[in-house]
């Protein structure tokens, strides 16, 4: 009999304990550094995560937890501890995020609900703002902004034992992003998602690249972040053709296949000089604004503009008739500069242009070139502003052509060769001899034709 009064006893004591630890102000303080040993000792070693504040009844919960030490997440709701049930509601503030090793540079805070039980919950919540730190951005991952961009929006999130999938839309001052089949590893500390993003202005992207743009795009990809590397992968095709893309902790490699060169000029306030089609490769540092490309242009057309005006007022050709077949260029990037070359044959020509270099900051351009049109060559310099350069034509190449055409027309190979030899003997009788005579009879020649 005194044994059964006893294990009431102990029983009620436990009860009374369990109850004073469980479900009063006091008890929770007390169990406060214990849940917070569990947790060091449950969770990765790269999620930190304190227990700030702790109040239970039997069937209630608030507790604010501390994420890192910079992100503040309160929850309050009903609970079932039976079956370790909850349906909660959720706040969640701070600033440095980090997912693993990667580093969210900014601040934001959400609202929302989290549903389930301890081994697979849900969460629902709205982003009311978020801000990206663009000077720690371009710290950590090298890309230039030149002002904090803002974001806002929806997050779904399902959270397991081991990883946690979801999806996320969100209104940014860089445009609108749709992320879906997110995922993260806790175990792996890898993040992976496809995602959708939509530009409607370029311009707010210039400042990455050094180059005014303007228009809009559409891209589609694959984002990943693993052991402090961001990587990204995007396709578009707003430009007429096919750009791939590849970006890795600043830098970027895009594969250009039959793009639009129209479009591109427009896109980047270039002059509309030329049409066809682009496919090249460019490899660009966002660190050290550095890059370089080599491409082709298919079916290319010059439009007109300032060269093919000169021509055709010197000679009455229009320039922008012919088709290249062939054209490669090359150029390379520096900040604030570019710097090109370009060669196009055609069936009967070949145009040239070299030395070539565009200052960004002056909108200014200067190049040389060559020109063989339909046998007739013109040599000169373009110099002047990206919008409406100078073109200067070196015409003695040209005009010695010419007056060779003059000469052949009017005097037979005959006449030609003793006249030459006239020449040279005239010269030898003045002690002169490295002259030569052909140059000086076609020089006579132009005098009168």
């Amino acid at each position: 009999m005194k044994f059964i009064t006893y294990l009431i006893l102990i029983i009620i004591t436990l009860l009374v304990f369990g109850y004073f630890f469980l479900f009063t102000a006091n008890g929770n303080r007390v169990l406060v550094p214990f849940i917070n040993d569990y947790l060091t000792h449950k969770l990765p070693s790269h999620l930190e995560v304190k227990l700030d504040f702790f109040q239970t009844t039997p069937s209630h919960l608030n507790a604010v937890l501390v994420l890192n030490k910079s992100v503040h997440l309160q929850l309050d709701g009903p609970v079932v501890w039976r079956t370790q049930q909850f349906d909660l509601q959720c706040r969640l503030q701070g600033k440095d995020f980090r997912i693993g090793e990667n580093l969210f540079p900014g601040s934001m805070e959400m609202n929302g609900t989290v549903q389930g039980n301890v081994r697979r919950f849900t969460a629902d919540m709205e982003v009311l703002s978020g801000r990206v730190d663009s000077k720690r951005l371009h710290e950590v991952y090298g890309i230039n902004l030149p002002e904090d961009f803002l974001f806002s929006g929806s997050v779904h999130a399902t959270f397991g034992q081991k990883q946690l999938h979801g999806w996320g839309a969100l209104k940014t001052t860089l445009g609108n992003l749709v992320l879906h089949e997110s995922r993260y590893d806790l175990l792996k500390k890898r993040f992976d998602s496809e995602y959708h993003l939509f530009i409607s202005d370029l311009s707010i992207y210039q400042h990455m690249i050094n180059q005014n743009l303007r228009g809009s795009m559409e891209m589609k990809g694959h984002i990943q972040a693993t052991n402090g590397l961001l990587r990204g992968y995007g396709k578009t095709e707003s430009f007429g053709g096919k750009i791939d893309a590849v970006y890795t902790n600043g830098d970027i490699n895009v594969t250009l296949r039959n793009v639009s060169l129209r479009r591109l000029l427009y896109v980047v306030y270039y002059p509309q000089v030329a049409a066809g089609n682009i496919s090249g490769i460019l490899d660009y540092s966002l660190v050290t604004r550095i890059g370089e490309m080599n491409g082709t242009v298919a079916d290319a057309r010059l439009l007109q503009n300032p060269l093919t005006k000169a021509l055709e007022s010197f000679e009455s050709i229009d320039l922008s008739k012919e088709r290249f077949d062939k054209t490669v260029f090359h150029a390379t990037m520096q900040p604030y500069q570019i710097f090109f070359d370009l060669n196009a044959s055609a069936p009967r020509s070949h145009i040239r242009i070299y030395n070539g270099q565009i200052k960004q900051m002056l909108h200014f351009v200067r190049s040389d070139f060559d020109i063989n049109l339909q046998g007739k060559t013109f040599r000169g310099h373009i110099r002047g502003d990206l919008s409406s350069p100078q073109v200067e034509l070196d015409t003695a190449d040209y005009i010695e052509s010419r007056v060779g055409t003059t000469v052949d027309k009017y005097i037979d190979k005959e006449d030609q060769r003793k006249i030459k030899n006239v020449v040279k003997k005239g010269l030898k009788n003045f002690g002169i001899e490295d002259l030569n005579a052909t140059k000086i009879m076609k020089g006579m020649m132009d005098i009168f034709f």
